[in-house]
């Protein structure tokens, strides 16, 4: 609705008391005066108002007149204008709302008095101008579950403002400027997705998490995340944790990454640096179900990688550079688990007849089947339609390959079809012709100093 001033709407309006929602939105509304805005007084039945798109600076007036009055007001959006400073003293009159929408504003902290909304339930804060957030802001939001603070400029973040708002289930802190989380010590019980994707770290510390026992989600992909952690601190959550990290930096993966995250039920670290992963590194995390490793530089697995880890439902290694794979790898793995390993330099020799006896038992959709790489006359065939030696038929040992090398690998690669070997047969015949004709020559040469001494 486009208006001039608010006063036409309360002419416009018929039955003000019955009314439950007003949109006021592209209207290129600046302030409020109090004397345009008293048809607020009369809309009791009110549940939702919106100011989406205008040019509003300040809300103190329309706050302390005319709101009131708005008893059953559930929602307030006023999204896209032009606010730096909200009336936290003053929205304590809205005792009944429920949801709260500031996002695109101008807004610079979140005040430091109390909100005392105590229905509040979700807060919208995405793209202002943030930049910290600190111990005791938010008091008086004690039922708020969702906090959102996307795409602001937060350099600092205190996890001890977890103590003002005791039931928070979802934070998301994404798009900001964050280097690290600070004052780690807090008990918090709700808390159960943090989302700190698109910022600073460098590292992953698991202190700032031991005290929130609920957690079941923490994203921190698209950071600048370089090595594990390095001390251990027990993330010992109610329920298991599903770890984000990916489009970072991690070039090693090793146990005391994981011996800090024992409940974590799937991870993914697909998009990163890895080429190497240490024996046993998943020592510590036996009810793991999905794993995403895809996109890195690995080459070679340990074949007691992924030993005791019989909840494995998936197993993501796609767009990797896996020539050869151990053989005792598929001992302990189970065929129930998807393992998808498309997109890496397979060689077919031998070495993968048991990868292919495993996939055919395994409960496996033939498009995840990998394809071979070398030799060349089997490029880009689905190796278990591969035309192997027949002497393959032997090969699945466990042994330790992990020391296996592609070069290792290749020189047991026939470089053309294997055909029936002649050649061997002419030689051989080569070879006893030239005898004979030998001993032939030597029986003439002798015959013939026989007849001339006689």
């Amino acid at each position: 609705m486009n208006l001039n001033k608010a006063s036409e709407l309360g002419d416009e309006l018929e039955n003000p008391k019955s009314l439950e929602a007003i949109i006021i939105a592209n209207s290129n509304v600046s302030f409020i005066e109090n004397g345009d805005w008293n048809f607020l007084s009369n809309l009791t039945s009110l549940k939702y108002l919106t100011f989406y798109n205008n040019n509003i600076t300040n809300l103190s007036g329309l706050m302390s007149t005319h709101m009131k009055n708005l008893d059953n007001l559930e929602t307030l959006t006023v999204s896209i204008n032009r606010l730096s400073v909200f009336p936290v003293e003053k929205i304590t009159v809205l005792k009944r709302l429920k949801n709260l929408d500031l996002e695109c504003n101008q807004l610079q902290t979140l005040g430091e008095g109390q909100w005392n909304l105590p229905f509040l339930n979700r807060l919208y804060l995405n793209k202002n101008e943030i930049s910290s957030v600190k111990a005791g802001q938010l008091k008086g939001l004690s039922n708020l579950t969702n906090l959102y603070l996307s795409y602001n400029r937060i350099t600092y973040f205190s996890l001890k403002f977890l103590d003002s708002v005791p039931k928070l289930q979802f934070l998301v802190l994404s798009h900001n400027r964050l280097l690290h989380l600070s004052e780690y010590s807090v008990l918090h019980t709700s808390l159960r997705l943090i989302n700190l994707q698109n910022n600073f770290f460098e590292s992953l510390n698991p202190e700032a998490f031991v005290g929130i026992k609920a957690l079941e989600i923490i994203l921190v992909s698209i950071n600048q995340i370089k090595d594990p952690p390095t001390t251990k601190h027990d993330v010992n959550v109610t329920a298991g944790i599903n770890l984000s990290v990916r489009l970072n930096k991690i070039e090693n993966l090793s146990p005391l990454f994981f011996d800090n995250f024992p409940n974590i039920l799937s991870l993914s670290v697909s998009e990163n640096r890895i080429s190497r992963i240490e024996d046993n590194t998943f020592r510590s995390v036996t009810n793991i179900t999905s794993l995403d490793m895809e996109q890195n530089k690995i080459h070679t697995l340990a074949g007691n990688l992924f030993k005791h880890l019989h909840q494995l439902s998936v197993i993501r290694l796609s767009h990797n550079r896996i020539s050869v794979l151990d053989p005792c790898i598929f001992e302990s793995l189970s065929i129930q688990t998807k393992l998808i390993l498309t997109y890496n330099p397979i060689v077919c020799n031998c070495s993968v007849v048991p990868l292919i006896k495993w996939m055919n038992r395994a409960i496996m959709s033939r498009a995840d089947f990998p394809k071979c790489q070398s030799p060349e006359f089997l490029q880009n065939q689905t190796i278990h339609l591969a035309e192997l030696p027949n002497n393959c038929s032997s090969h699945g040992a466990c042994r330790d390959l992990s020391l296996v090398t592609v070069s290792d690998a290749t020189q047991a690669i026939p470089t053309s079809p294997v055909l029936p070997n002649f050649t061997s047969y002419v030689k051989l015949t080569l070879i006893c012709v030239g005898l004979v004709s030998c001993f032939v020559c030597f029986g003439i040469l002798h015959f013939k100093l026989m007849l001339r001494r006689n």
